[in-house]
């Protein structure tokens, strides 16, 4: 894990006093919306980013967490 990934992830920890392990699935769920909202951006299919974006989501959901709070 990088230096920059990592300092993310315990900037997460702390702020929603979560364990490492929480804190990890968090920084990557926010890690692949960011890089789908990126591909959108750059004009990638818009119909696949919002779908594979929704799955994303969803999954997480499944676990508890709210990335689209999270992720704003």
């Amino acid at each position: 894990m990088s230096w920059t990934r990592a300092a993310r992830v315990r900037r997460i920890r702390d702020t929603l006093e979560c364990g490492m392990h929480r804190a990890v699935e968090i920084e990557r769920g926010t890690f692949l919306l960011d890089y789908l909202d990126r591909a959108k951006a750059l004009g990638s299919n818009d119909g696949l980013t919002d779908v594979l974006r929704e799955v994303v989501l969803d999954q997480y959901a499944i676990r508890g967490i709210d990335l689209g709070k999270i992720n704003g």
